[in-house]
């Protein structure tokens, strides 16, 4: 949500209840990652969601189809989301 992120500072809070250690994280946002954000909270479709889902007030569930999109285009055959988790 767009509360976890101050755009000032360039950081991203991760709240406990979201996290595996039940800690919060407050993570770097690299510049390239910033700008999109920046542009992104410029043209902001939700005030809640960064990724708002089609259904009016709620994000989005699943990224299947666009990740498929992704690798085909990427050509990366045996390639999953989680392969990238830890990588910022």
């Amino acid at each position: 949500t767009w509360d976890q992120f101050d755009l000032e500072r360039g950081v991203w809070t991760k709240m406990a209840h979201t996290t595996k250690q039940k800690k919060m994280e407050h993570l770097p946002l690299s510049h390239p990652t910033l700008a999109i954000l920046k542009e992104m909270a410029e043209k902001k479709e939700c005030p809640v969601f960064l990724f708002p889902g089609k259904v009016k007030g709620k994000p989005i569930t699943t990224i299947a189809k666009s990740w498929s999109i992704i690798r085909k285009k990427a050509n990366l055959e045996d390639f999953t989301i989680h392969d990238i988790r830890h990588t910022y």
